[in-house]
């Protein structure tokens, strides 16, 4: 039997794999897919997690998209126009610190990249979901963050 090169091992994750990886890291941090995102709601919030292929590589974009409850906590319906569209009162990109593991041309030797996306999800997106999930945890955040917001957005912050 012959012995596997290092170089054998390397392993390069197709489009549908990582999807299933995406919407089951996404399940278990409470969202429910729904119209090719993952929804999570709270009485203050609605939030979507949209995965975005790009047109010019095998990268993958990881979209937060956030709506408000209004003053009586009275949330806007969603559709699938919101999710298709990059129209939110709270729109963030949560792969941008973790680049190399959106880009499924990165060659990811065992199951490195699957272990360090698993971790990222049930730790840190996981702890921003539950910060995003209250008007005054998004408050925080946005202060310690420097966001930006819209004053429609501030308006219904409360700021």
């Amino acid at each position: 039997m012959q012995k596997k090169q290092p170089c054998d091992r390397l392993l390069k994750m197709d489009s549908k794999t990582f999807r299933k990886k995406i919407d089951k890291n996404s399940q278990e941090i409470g969202f429910l897919s729904k119209w090719n995102a993952w929804i999570k709601e709270s009485d203050e919030t609605t939030i979507a997690l949209i995965l975005r292929k790009s047109v010019y590589s095998n990268s993958y974009y990881l979209r937060i998209k956030i709506n408000l409850a209004d003053s009586e906590n009275i949330k806007p319906e969603i559709d699938k126009n919101w999710i298709k569209h990059n129209v939110a009162e709270i729109l963030l990109s949560f792969d941008s610190n973790h680049l190399d593991l959106f880009d499924l041309e990165n060659n990811l030797i065992d199951d490195t990249g699957e272990n360090d996306l698993n971790e990222i999800f049930r730790t840190e997106l996981k702890q921003l979901i539950e910060k995003l999930s209250s008007k005054s945890g998004i408050i925080e955040w946005a202060k310690k963050e420097d966001m930006f917001l819209l004053p429609y957005t501030k308006s219904k912050l409360g700021l």
